[in-house]
């Protein structure tokens, strides 16, 4: 079955006939994962490689306590002060935005980095980086590179400073306690202290192949390598650190980024119109559903206009 087939038949909703999706619920309530000592083989390091598939849930604020903020991976100790984070911001009025705070051992932060990610859909976000360095450097959204494109990517704090991986505890889906859960779907979650120059498609195939699935990169025999492609062995660590434990009741995703998924339009210049002439039979009753991510703007935004015959629309004020 070819690319194009897949596309148009999960466009359409139907059964595509193809592979089990390779992804993890996290329901954003109950379920994270934890370890409650040091990874093995990891250690200080200014340079750092990390790679995550993600699909943010648009449902965020059903999330334990209001999903503001979804962490994605944390490590430290078991204080709320002490420790490293990645993690994800939706918003109200544009795509979400990961966030790094990766601490030295002073708990001052070395880097903070945000990148913008979209919802309710996957992405591979992959980063690598040398704090000795500021030309070594990079970030890569689905093996295109952002790293320069400042409306996506703001490289905040970049100190010259070794990051503090070598932490006794460590967390995948909650910051602590009852915080920032992450509500969503995860799989090829992948940290090792190893830079990598991404503008070399080399490396980067050891994370999403030529076709833009994701690839397996265990054979760099990372300390972190969580694949996450079947919920009940979510906390399975397929590299060389440990696993991790499991709480709450994982679930198998839906769709997986090892899946074609229905892409988004962008409606960017002023004549970005879809035209077509249907009758509505004078209806009271309309159900429509979308998903949508409006640029910051003045006036009005119109997703469907109807100018005659009964005007009516649906927009944004």
């Amino acid at each position: 079955m070819t690319n194009i087939r897949r596309a148009l038949e999960a466009a359409a909703g139907v059964s595509t006939g193809e592979a089990t999706p390779q992804a993890t619920d996290f329901d954003g309530q109950t379920t994270y994962l934890e370890r409650t000592t040091q990874f093995s083989n990891v250690s200080d390091s200014k340079t750092f490689t990390f790679s995550v598939w993600i699909w943010p849930s648009p449902m965020w604020a059903t999330a334990t306590d209001g999903g503001l903020y979804g962490t994605i991976y944390r490590d430290g100790t078991s204080s709320t002060a002490s420790r490293s984070f990645i993690r994800y911001q939706p918003s109200l009025t544009e795509s979400g935005k990961m966030g790094f705070f990766l601490r030295q051992t002073s708990s001052t932060d070395a880097l903070q980095l945000y990148i913008q990610t979209p919802t309710s859909t996957w992405t591979n976000v992959l980063v690598s980086v040398d704090l000795a360095n500021s030309s070594n450097r990079h970030v890569y959204l689905n093996d295109v590179d952002v790293s320069t494109n400042t409306d996506i990517v703001t490289w905040d704090t970049y100190n010259n400073a070794d990051i503090d991986f070598t932490v006794p505890y460590s967390r995948v889906g909650l910051l602590h306690s009852s915080q920032q859960w992450f509500q969503g779907r995860l799989s090829n979650l992948f940290l090792d202290m190893t830079y990598r120059d991404l503008s070399s498609s080399v490396n980067r195939r050891h994370f999403i192949n030529a076709d833009g699935f994701p690839a397996d990169p265990s054979s760099l025999s990372p300390p972190i390598y969580f694949p996450m492609t079947n919920y009940s062995t979510v906390g399975t660590n397929s590299g060389t650190g440990g696993n991790m434990t499991e709480y709450g009741t994982f679930a198998q995703s839906a769709r997986g980024p090892n899946q074609v998924n229905c892409m988004a339009s962008d409606l960017a210049a002023a004549d970005s119109v879809l035209d077509a002439n249907w009758d509505s039979a004078g209806s009271s009753v309309v159900t429509g559903s979308f998903i949508c991510s409006a640029n910051a703007r003045t006036g009005e935004t119109q997703f469907i206009h109807q100018p005659s015959g009964g005007y009516w629309d649906c927009k944004i004020d």
